[in-house]
């Protein structure tokens, strides 16, 4: 274990310390981990914006062994950690603002070489979100692109079934830890995107409970794995469309797929497309988007 993978441990398991003031700490320090592993308590506190309860139990969980050992207990079950600056970290991630210190793991990372589209949309979706997003998970397989979701209920969990029966790779990143199959009963698709040699992946340390808290902070690492975004199926007010405003804010492109002017269900995609996202009419315009083919050409050489 390095210092500086213990480091990022340790921050990463502290309750209300997220990249902002772990970022702010590591500046004071010069990105040093031995100076901020053998710092006190009010220099922890004061370079990193910490109150005395969230310092003091940084110093508690460093000196005390509790962070060491929870994570001799994460390695012996499996689950394995990249940091920012390691090699292997997704590439992806590097344009992003407010990008993860860290990512706990299970299965594999996403390549950043391969195309990559993220598919959210409705949990509570109709029967045509469902069928929409089994098609476009079907599709995407077949051409080589990864399907980057959060796991939901719903939209992700139809695209993500069914990119996996049709033989492609997907990859979930969860609101909890990735010892944690949540919702509890898409535990067949967990187990299915590790088998086919995708991944589940978290910001949060394994242990860590699905707070609602946690979800709309991680759709910025669903759309920043992501080439493009692909909104199947929203209400106006959605957590799809947080990730959908992320995208744009990351740069990346946003499909979205019509529906019915009088279906609830379909007001966030019609405003989408209203505000200028792109209209997926079909799944090969999908596969056509320049920033999907650029991969699959360079893939194909």
């Amino acid at each position: 274990m390095s210092q500086k993978e213990y480091l990022y441990f340790l921050l990463s398991c502290l309750p209300g310390v997220g990249t902002v003031r772990a970022g702010r700490l590591l500046e004071h320090f010069g990105n040093n981990p031995e100076r901020i592993l053998g710092a006190g308590r009010e220099e922890i506190g004061k370079a990193a914006g910490l109150s005395a309860g969230q310092a003091s139990e940084f110093i508690r969980m460093r000196d005390g062994g509790q962070a060491e050992r929870k994570y001799h207990a994460m390695k012996r079950a499996g689950i394995r950690m990249i940091c920012e600056g390691d090699d292997g970290y997704p590439g992806r991630l590097l344009t992003i603002p407010g990008r993860p210190l860290c990512l706990y793991f299970r299965g594999s990372l996403p390549d950043n070489t391969l195309p990559a589209a993220a598919l959210v949309g409705a949990r509570n979706c109709t029967l045509y979100g469902k069928a929409a997003a089994m098609q476009i998970g079907r599709v995407c397989a077949q051409n080589g692109i990864a399907v980057i979701s959060g796991l939901a209920a719903g939209i992700d969990a139809a695209a993500g079934r069914a990119a996996a029966d049709s033989g492609g790779k997907s990859w979930a990143v969860l609101g909890c830890g990735v010892d944690i199959c949540y919702p509890k009963e898409n535990i067949d698709l967990f187990e299915a995107i590790l088998m086919s040699g995708g991944g589940i992946l978290s910001e949060y340390p394994p242990g860590t409970e699905p707070l609602r808290e946690h979800f709309p902070v991680r759709n910025r690492i669903i759309s920043g794995l992501s080439d493009v975004c692909v909104v199947i199926e929203a209400a106006e007010k959605s957590g799809s469309l947080i990730t959908a405003d992320q995208a744009a804010e990351q740069g990346r492109d946003i499909l979205a797929v019509p529906g019915r002017m009088s279906d609830p269900m379909s007001r966030g995609c019609n405003r989408l497309i209203a505000q200028g996202a792109q209209i997926l009419m079909d799944p090969s315009d999908l596969v056509s988007h320049p920033d999907i083919q650029k991969k699959l050409h360079r893939r194909d050489r």
